[in-house]
C-alpha cells in the first residue's frame, strides 16, 4: 500500500526553502531542498556531501509537507539519535531514539499510535528478530505513513558489515517497504563504496537522484607526523600538555581537542598519559570516551566538552560520525595500522564544524609506513645480503683453493676470483620513492591523480572479488599510503589524495544557486578558502597551533624502595577489600555493569597499583595525596578518596626494629582495640578493623 501523502501538490524548491526557514529558523540550501523534493516525488536519493555541511536538515524537510508522515532514520551511533531528538524537539517535532533501553512494548505502542514523527534507531534494533520493528512493519497503517527510510552515514553499510552484520541485512527493507523511498547520506562515498551501497540497498536507478557535492574541508589543515617514541608510551602526544604545574590564567587555555584511537585500551592509556602531565586539580580536564561507557556518562562528557569544562578527549569511533560540536580546533589520529581513508576523513571532519573557524588535523603514523623508512629498511636488507653472499663466496673459494692445492693445480684461476656469482638483486618495493623531478612522462598532478583513482578502484574491486580484508594485516590501503607519502610520490599535496579517493574533486560548488543575488553565493554552501592547506605547503603549520605555554616540569621525587618482606594479614586483606569496593562503585558509575565482571579494575585502579598501595601503606609511606602520587605514579581526580581509605590502615603499621611479620593477634579488648604481639619488638596497639562486610 503506498504511503499516505499530503493533498498538497509536490512543492517547488522555493516553497520547500521558505517553509524550512519558518520551521527551523534557517534557510535550507538549494541542495537540501532538492533532496526533500525527490523524496516527496517518491524517488531514491544518494547524498554525498562534506561533514558538517548540514545534511540532517534535508532529512526533516519532507515532514513539513506530510503532516501525518514518519521519517525512519538508521544511524550507527546511539548518541547521534539522541542528538537529533533534541534538535527536533526545538522545532516542535516529536522524535524518539530506539536503543536497548528504550525498546520497550510501550515505546513501540506509542509509535504505532502516531505519537512520534521521527524514529531513529540502529541496524541492530531494526533487524532484531521478534523485535518491535518486526511488529511495526506488519502494520499497514504504519507502513503507509512512512515518508522515507534514511540511512545516515551510509558508507557503514559497505564497510561495517563484517563486524556489524545487520548492516548487510538491511537490504530486506526494500522487500518489506517496496514503495518507500530510500535516502542514503554520507561524507565518504568513493566509487567502490557507492556501488556497493547501491547494490546492497537495491536502489531504484530509474528514479535515483545522486547529489555529489564537494567533500573537502578547506578550513581543516592537514599534517602528518612520524611517531618517534615507543607506541605504548604516547610521548609523541606530550605537546598537548607541554609541562606540569599550574595552568596560566586568561586566554592561554589549550585548543579543544580530540585524539582518535583504534582501541579502547589505547584511548584510556593515552588519556592517562596526558592526565599524568597535569597537576592533580586539572586532571579531570582530559577524559577518555569509548563505546563501553554508559550512555548517561557519555552524554555528560559531551556536555562538559561542549561547555569547555573538559578540554579534550581520547576517543574511539564512539565519538565519530555525526557528533556535532562546532569549536573543536585540533583533531589527532593516533596510528594508522587499522584505519581506512573513509574512517580517517570522518574522524578528521570532527574539527572546525563551525566553518568560520579553522582547525588542524594531525595524523600520527608509525615509522614503518614512511617510504624513507622502507628505503632504509631495504638498504639494510641489501647490505645484509651482500655480507652473507660475500661470506658464502669466500667460504666456497677457500674450499676450491684447498681442493686445487691438494690436486696440485688451481686451474688457471687467481685466488679470490669466482666463476659463479650468487644472486644479489635487491628486493622491489611497489611503493618505491618517486622524486618529484622523476614524474613519468612529465604528467601534470591532475593526470597523476586520475591514474591513482583507477588504481584505488581496481584495488577495491580485487579485494571484493577475492574476499580480502585489508585491515587484518599491517598493509595500508593504497590511498592512505599515498596520503602519508604524498610529498615524495609526486602528488604534491595530501588534500589531492583525499579528493581523488572520495571522487568529489570534480564536484562543483552550488553556492550561487542558493543566493544568486550575492557574487560569492551562499556563505554556507561556498567552499571557503583557507590560509593553510597542509604541512607540505606550510611546513611550519604545527607551529601555528594555539598551544598553551605551560611551565616546565618540576623534578619529582622518586618513589620509595620497599624492601620489607611481610606476610599478608587481615588488615591487608581489609585494605584490599575496601579498595576493591571503591573501585566497584566508580566502575559502575562510569561503565556498564559487565565491566566489573569481565575486565576487572584495569581502567580505574590497576592491580599493580592496588598492590603497590598496600605495600606502601604497610611500610608507612602514604599519608597524603602527594605521597600517593609519588609512590604509585597513579593519577585520578578522586585520589583523595583513596587516601581516606588508606589512613585507617596506615595506623596498623608496625613500627620498630626487626621483622615486620605479625606473630599473633590478641583478643579484642572491648574498646575497639586489639593487641598485636611480635617477637622481640614488644606489643603494639592498633585500630581494630572488622572483616569486610561485617
Amino acid at each position: 500500500m503506498p504511503a499516505i501523502m499530503s493533498k498538497e501538490p509536490c512543492p517547488s524548491l522555493s516553497e520547500i526553502r521558505a517553509r524550512g526557514l519558518l520551521a527551523f529558523g534557517k534557510l535550507p540550501c538549494q541542495w537540501q531542498a532538492q533532496v526533500a523534493e525527490r523524496i516527496l516525488q517518491r524517488g531514491d536519493v544518494v547524498l554525498n556531501t562534506a561533514t558538517g555541511s548540514g545534511k540532517t536538515l534535508s532529512f526533516w524537510l519532507p515532514l513539513l509537507f506530510n503532516t501525518s508522515g514518519i521519517q525512519l532514520v538508521i544511524t550507527p551511533l546511539n548518541l547521534l539519535g539522541q542528538q537529533n531528538v533534541a534538535e527536533l524537539a526545538a522545532a516542535g517535532i516529536s522524535a524518539i531514539a530506539i536503543d536497548s533501553d528504550s525498546a520497550t512494548g510501550s515505546t513501540f505502542q506509542d509509535i504505532q499510535d502516531g505519537k512520534h514523527r521521527v524514529i531513529i534507531t540502529s541496524p541492530e534494533q531494526l533487524m532484531k528478530s521478534g523485535g518491535g520493528f518486526e511488529r511495526l512493519f506488519k502494520d499497514v497503517t504504519f507502513r503507509s505513513r512512512l515518508i522515507s527510510v534514511v540511512f545516515d552515514e551510509a558508507h557503514c553499510i559497505s564497510q561495517w558489515g563484517t563486524f556489524r552484520p545487520e548492516y548487510r541485512q538491511v537490504h530486506s527493507l526494500r522487500y518489506l517497504l517496496p514503495d518507500v523511498p530510500f535516502l542514503v547520506a554520507s561524507a565518504t562515498l568513493p566509487s567502490q563504496v557507492f556501488r556497493d551501497v547501491v547494490q546492497v540497498l537495491e536502489l531504484n536507478r530509474a528514479k535515483l537522484l545522486v547529489i555529489r557535492r564537494p567533500t573537502d574541508r578547506p578550513n581543516i589543515h592537514l599534517a602528518v607526523k612520524r611517531i618517534e617514541h615507543a607506541l605504548h608510551s604516547f610521548q609523541d602526544l606530550a605537546f598537548l600538555v607541554p609541562g606540569l604545574g599550574g595552568w596560566p590564567d586568561g586566554d592561554h587555555l589549550p585548543p579543544k581537542f580530540v585524539v582518535f584511537c583504534d582501541s579502547i585500551t589505547d584511548s584510556v592509556n593515552a588519556a592517562r598519559y596526558l592526565r599524568s602531565r597535569l597537576p592533580p586539580p586539572l586532571r579531570n580536564k582530559i577524559m577518555w570516551f569509548h563505546s563501553e561507557m554508559t550512555n548517561t556518562y557519555k552524554a555528560e562528557v559531551l556536555e562538559k566538552l561542549k561547555s569547555g569544562e573538559i578540554w579534550g578527549l581520547c576517543a574511539t569511533d564512539a565519538f565519530g560520525m555525526g557528533i556535532d560540536l562546532p569549536d573543536i580546533c585540533l583533531v589527532i589520529q593516533w596510528r594508522v595500522a587499522r584505519v581506512t581513508m573513509c574512517a580517517l576523513w570522518q574522524r578528521l571532519g570532527r574539527g572546525g564544524r563551525n566553518q568560520s573557524l579553522e582547525a588542524t588535523a594531525i595524523v600520527f603514523v608509525e615509522a614503518k609506513y614512511f617510504d624513507t623508512e622502507r628505503q632504509r629498511k631495504e638498504a639494510r636488507k641489501r647490505s645484509r645480503r651482500e655480507k652473507t653472499n660475500k661470506r658464502k663466496r669466500k667460504k666456497r673459494d677457500d674450499g676450491q683453493r684447498d681442493e686445487a692445492r691438494e690436486g696440485g693445480e688451481l686451474h688457471g684461476q687467481e685466488e679470490g676470483d669466482s666463476d659463479v656469482e650468487l644472486e644479489d638483486a635487491p628486493g622491489t618495493d611497489e611503493n618505491r620513492i618517486m622524486d618529484p623531478d622523476e614524474v613519468p612522462g612529465g604528467l601534470l598532478p591532475e593526470e597523476i591523480l586520475e591514474a591513482r583513482k583507477l588504481l584505488y578502484a581496481e584495488q577495491a574491486r580485487q579485494e571484493k572479488s577475492n574476499g580480502m580484508k585489508r585491515k587484518q594485516t599491517d598493509q595500508l590501503d593504497m590511498e592512505l599510503d599515498d596520503f602519508i607519502n604524498a610529498d615524495i610520490r609526486g602528488l604534491q599535496c595530501r588534500r589531492n589524495v583525499v579528493r581523488a579517493f572520495l571522487g568529489s574533486d570534480k564536484a562543483d560548488s552550488d553556492s550561487h544557486l542558493c543566493n544568486p543575488s550575492h557574487a560569492a553565493g551562499c556563505s554556507r554552501c561556498a567552499m571557503n578558502s583557507s590560509r593553510l592547506c597542509c604541512d607540505l605547503h606550510s611546513p611550519r603549520l604545527l607551529c601555528t597551533l594555539p598551544l598553551p605555554d605551560l611551565p616546565q616540569p618540576t623534578p619529582t621525587s622518586k618513589r620509595s624502595r620497599i624492601d620489607i618482606k611481610y606476610t599478608a594479614q587481615p588488615v591487608h586483606m581489609q585494605l584490599k577489600c575496601e579498595l576493591n569496593e571503591w573501585w566497584d562503585i566508580k566502575t559502575k558509575k562510569r561503565f556498564p555493569p559487565a565491566w566489573s565482571i569481565n575486565i576487572g579494575p584495569s581502567l580505574v585502579l590497576p592491580n599493580e597499583i592496588l598492590k603497590r598501595i598496600v605495600d606502601c601503606t604497610n611500610a608507612g609511606k602514604i599519608k597524603s595525596v602527594a605521597d600517593l602520587q609519588k609512590e604509585t605514579k597513579w593519577a585520578d581526580s578522586e585520589a583523595s578518596e583513596i587516601v581516606e581509605i588508606i589512613l585507617p590502615s596506615a595506623a596498623c603499621v608496625l613500627v620498630g626494629t626487626g621483622t615486620h611479620t605479625f606473630i599473633s593477634i590478641a583478643p579484642n579488648d572491648g574498646h575497639g582495640q586489639r593487641k598485636l604481639e611480635g617477637a622481640k619488638q614488644g606489643t603494639w596497639k592498633v585500630r581494630y578493623m572488622p572483616p569486610h562486610g561485617a
